[in-house]
């Protein structure tokens, strides 16, 4: 029977040991540098080698202890981090070490800014602003899609070589189908020089981007971005800040980017932490104000994490408002645009129907006035026919009392003189007949047109495009005024029945002249008789 079989150790037994592999330097170990973004960036420091910054920074740090020995316990608490392991670059880092320190001391940090600015062999400090590499000294060239990027990139190379602009890095990349050249340079001053004069490669000008960041004042300075469209956002969120955690709780806000993004600096970590973290209670301050309620506002971030995803990148982790409410947002949205659509096509019908009725009343108009014309005309026609009918008796009467006298007279000389008014009454007599003949007929005409003219009036009154579309007017108005020359006629009508009665008013008067006329012929016979009559006795 076989032996049993021993139990297992309670660790494994290695049996060969190997050194761990120590990192460059301890002050670069990751678990160092907890408090990542609470860190002063120096620049314009010696890059020869990889860890050359630092160490030339290790060598101020020292001299400014011997220098400022009431600050020497400032710079002892920090520690200096190499910005980059496998390429020269002309600044290091400087942050609290985490050993003396059980939470960030970004007041540490500021008590050596002066005293580094102060060194005139470096290019300034100032507080980490992102992550990585130092974006302030970058700028990123676009190029056409059918640009070569490496001959593009030497032509570049050599612009910048001319104009005595070094760079400390550079790359080729391509995104979506953007081609880019992307270069860290050694100064700020140069970035600005190349924004202010871009580079011209082959007659066309590259125009550099730089990178949307904001430089922080402060170690834990918290932004808030999305409020380019809340006007008083500054006002508001000092006020809920006091009103949260306390008066003294601001210790400096400000706004950038155009009023987009909100920024402030409060009174100690503790209330820094709180304010990170209440999420929840800031979204109930948003949901009291509609206008707040609708915008994508971001959750609070350090400005270090913001300006590190970029400040234009707003994905739906970091919007404070959830997709729910947004989705509820964009419903009511949706509603009230619907109902706006609705308001002005109604809107629309009404300003149709008010035209279909202008229309009607403005052909009413044209119509009446043509009919006030047409019955005045009339009028005056039946008037001159009175006229004329007197004219005609008299001379008529004229001619019979002459031809009495010719029958009386015996002196050949009075009838020759008797026959001549015999003949200019009878030439009279008769251009006074043409005459009646001619204003009957024209009255006849006018009365046929006031007749259509009523017809066509009575249809404007009554034809619309939908007999729901418009309500019922007048046919014709309370009171119209026609001037035509210097006379004014004044129609004042109730209905389109009155006009038709003067109509048949004028038709009647139309019938009497026809009388008058067919009497004066009848007397024209009879007188053309007498007249025969007479040269037959005289003969």
């Amino acid at each position: 029977m076989p032996a049993p079989v021993p139990p297992p150790p309670e660790r494994p037994v290695l049996q060969f040991s190997r050194a761990e592999t120590p990192p460059l330097n301890e002050e670069q170990s990751p678990a160092s540098r907890s408090f990542s973004g609470v860190e002063l960036i120096v620049r314009g420091l010696h890059h020869t080698h990889p860890p050359s910054a630092a160490n030339h920074l290790r060598g101020i740090l020292q001299n400014l202890r011997k220098a400022h020995p009431e600050k020497s316990a400032y710079i002892t608490s920090v520690i200096v981090t190499q910005a980059d392991t496998t390429r020269p670059i002309n600044y290091a880092f400087i942050s609290v070490n985490p050993a003396l320190a059980a939470e960030p001391r970004p007041d540490i940090l500021a008590e050596l800014l002066p005293l580094l600015n102060a060194v005139p062999e470096i290019k300034g400090a100032g507080w980490r602003c992102c992550k990585n590499a130092d974006r302030t000294l970058r700028v990123t060239f676009t190029m056409e899609k059918d640009d070569d990027l490496v001959a593009k990139r030497e032509l570049v190379n050599k612009a910048l070589n001319d104009r005595n602009i070094p760079w400390q890095g550079s790359y080729p990349s391509e995104f979506n189908g953007t081609k880019r050249l992307t270069y860290d340079l050694l100064d700020v001053d140069d970035v600005e020089k190349l924004l202010e004069k871009p580079p011209v490669i082959n007659h066309v000008t590259l125009t550099p981007v730089r990178t949307r960041l904001v430089q922080p004042i402060y170690g834990l300075e918290v932004g808030i971005l999305g409020g380019r469209d809340w006007q008083n956002m500054r006002a508001s969120m000092d006020a809920y800040l006091r009103e949260a955690y306390g008066r003294d709780a601001i210790a400096a806000s400000r706004t950038e980017l155009g009023g987009d993004l909100y920024t402030v600096v409060l009174k100690n970590w503790d209330i820094t932490t709180k304010f990170l973290s209440d999420t929840e209670k800031l979204k109930g301050f948003f949901a009291k104000d509609p206008v707040t309620n609708s915008l994508r506002l971001t959750v609070p971030m350090f400005l270090f994490l913001m300006n590190s995803e970029g400040l234009s990148n707003r994905n739906n982790a970091n919007i404070l408002v959830s997709p729910q409410s947004r989705s509820n947002q964009d419903a009511q949205i949706q509603l009230l645009r619907k109902q706006g659509e609705e308001t002005v096509q109604a809107f629309r019908t009404v300003i149709r129907q008010q035209q279909l009725v202008i229309n009607t009343i403005q052909t009413q108009f044209r119509e009446l006035v043509t009919s006030n014309i047409a019955l005045h005309g009339a009028f005056e026609l039946s008037n001159q026919v009175n006229r004329l009918d007197r004219r005609l008796q008299a001379e008529r009467s004229e001619l019979t009392a002459c031809r009495m006298m010719k029958l009386a007279t015996r002196d050949p000389a009075e009838v020759v003189a008797i026959e001549a008014d015999i003949q200019k009454h009878t030439l009279a007599v008769d251009d006074l007949v043409a005459k009646v003949n001619e204003a009957e007929s024209r009255y006849d005409a006018i009365s046929t047109n006031l007749a259509h003219s009523l017809a066509a009036l009575q249809a404007a009154g009554l034809s619309t495009e939908s007999e729901d579309a418009i309500p019922s007017v007048p046919l014709v108005p309370d009171h119209i005024y026609l001037t035509q020359g210097d006379a004014a006629v004044a129609l004042i009508a109730d209905d389109a029945r009155e006009v038709e009665q003067l109509v048949d008013r004028d038709d009647d008067m139309d019938g009497g002249g026809d009388e008058q006329g067919s009497n004066a012929k009848v007397t024209s016979e009879s007188d053309a008789k007498d007249d025969t009559r007479m040269g037959d006795d005289l003969d």
